[in-house]
């Protein structure tokens, strides 16, 4: 995963940049603002759910966005799609207290832009 966190003045201008494994929301700044790309590669199709306290927006291939809500509480939900193949997903995270994805359904590979 390609983890940006984004400069609220300028947002085409990153603070950083760095590739990690997982989000941990142990080494973020709950104040800052984020910015996670990732491509999926599966083999079948798999659905994708989320535990989330904070602001989540999703989108799915830069033009479809999947879901923008500000969780107040920690919320679980499923994004109701089945994907399949290769996706790329650019998930924008502020005033994260927690989060969790979990894939769903057949084998997947996970790369970094």
């Amino acid at each position: 995963v390609l983890l940006v966190e984004i400069d609220p003045s300028d947002r085409l201008k990153p603070l950083s940049k760095r590739y990690v494994d997982g989000i941990d929301v142990d080494e973020l700044d709950s104040d800052a603002e984020y910015e996670a790309y990732t491509i999926l590669v599966a083999d079948s199709t798999y659905r994708l759910t989320f535990t989330v306290e904070g602001f989540l927006e999703i989108y799915l291939n830069e033009r479809i966005r999947l879901v923008s809500y500000e969780f107040e509480t920690r919320e679980t939900f499923t994004i109701l799609r089945d994907f399949s193949g290769t996706n790329y997903f650019k998930i924008r995270l502020r005033n994260l207290q927690y989060y969790e994805a979990t894939f769903e359904g057949g084998g997947h590979t996970k790369y970094a832009p």
